[in-house]
């Protein structure tokens, strides 16, 4: 849980978010994706969708343009 990655990876929906630090915890996660194929297709399949959904160029491009425009306009 670190600089931009709160923004790319939902915790245990997408991923998992650790708190700086917290080494018990992210032994725990780790141990966890390792024990569970069905864990780790599921966070897998939902991070690729999210970064379909909100990180392409195409999408993040449109999300400037559409940011400048507003900016712009007001």
């Amino acid at each position: 849980r670190v600089a931009g990655i709160p923004e790319s990876v939902i915790d245990s929906e997408t991923g998992y978010l650790v708190p700086l630090g917290d080494q018990r915890l992210l032994q725990e996660r780790v141990r966890n994706l390792l024990q569970s194929q069905c864990l780790r297709t599921r966070l897998g399949q939902a991070g690729k969708q999210l970064f379909l959904d909100k990180f392409t160029f195409e999408r993040m491009a449109q999300d400037t343009f559409n940011l400048y425009k507003e900016v712009l306009i007001k």
